[in-house]
Order: C-alpha cells, then structure tokens, then sequence
C-alpha cells in the first residue's frame, strides 16, 4: 500500500506464455530470484521468489526488506 516501506509478499506465480515469464526467468539466471517448476498446486506454473540481491535491487528509497521474508538481511 506504499505506507509501511517494507517489502511485501516475496512471491510470484507464472507460466509459460504469460508476458512477464521470461523476465523471472532472466532474474534467475541473473541470480536475483529462485524458481521452483511446475507446481502443481498452481497448475503447473512456475513459482518465483527474489533471492535477497534482487529484493535489494527493487526496493525504493527508504523503504527496507520484510523480516519474515528475508530475517537475516532485515536486521542488518
């Protein structure tokens, strides 16, 4: 919602075909997300998280990493 300044959610779930797939896969191979394929409860989509460079790498100014998401990295 842009008030709390934390990360939110480090999730996403896509497939192949859908218009953003081939970015989370680049961020893969960049190592700035993990994937873990074909997820069956998702209907076969792949499902993406940011590693913590990659969160890192999208937060605004002043904003700062959720600790259930990255406990190491938020309290640093």
């Amino acid at each position: 919602d842009g008030k709390r300044m934390v990360s939110f959610r480090n999730r996403f779930i896509t497939g192949g075909g859908s218009k953003d797939y081939a970015e989370w896969n680049a961020m893969v191979s960049a190592g700035k997300a993990s994937v873990r394929r074909n997820v069956w409860i998702y209907g076969g989509d792949d499902f993406f998280a940011l590693t913590a460079s990659g969160a890192k790498a999208a937060l605004k100014d002043g904003e700062s990493l959720c600790p259930e998401d990255f406990p190491r990295e938020a309290t640093q």
